[in-house]
């Protein structure tokens, strides 16, 4: 399955319900404040300064602001890094743990 084969933004929008608990299962050192998912940063350490927005209009947004090169817009980006892995295998993961298909439809 190539790049162009992915559904991303399928994929992306299929995990926006989840991500308070795809947050929580990724970073368990962090805490829920309103809309946000806030630890210390994407490898997990206890904090503040990763806020992960995890539910509105804008879930899926975050932002480290301890380290600026730490940012996206989705759950795929946010998998991403926090797993080290490239917008594709993270896309292919995620799908897989949805339980979806993360080809696109024909």
């Amino acid at each position: 399955m190539s790049q162009h084969q992915l559904d991303f933004k399928r994929i992306a929008e299929a995990a926006r319900p989840y991500l308070p608990e795809l947050a929580a299962r990724w970073l368990p050192a962090g805490r829920r404040d309103g809309q946000l998912w806030r630890v210390g940063s994407i490898n997990g350490d206890a904090g503040q300064s990763l806020a992960i927005t995890v539910s509105g209009p804008a879930a899926g947004r975050f932002q480290d602001f301890a380290d600026d090169r730490v940012r996206g817009s989705d759950a795929i980006a946010l998998a991403a890094a926090v797993f080290g892995l490239s917008q594709v295998d993270a896309a292919k993961k995620l799908a897989d743990m949805l339980g979806i298909p993360a080809e696109a439809r024909k």
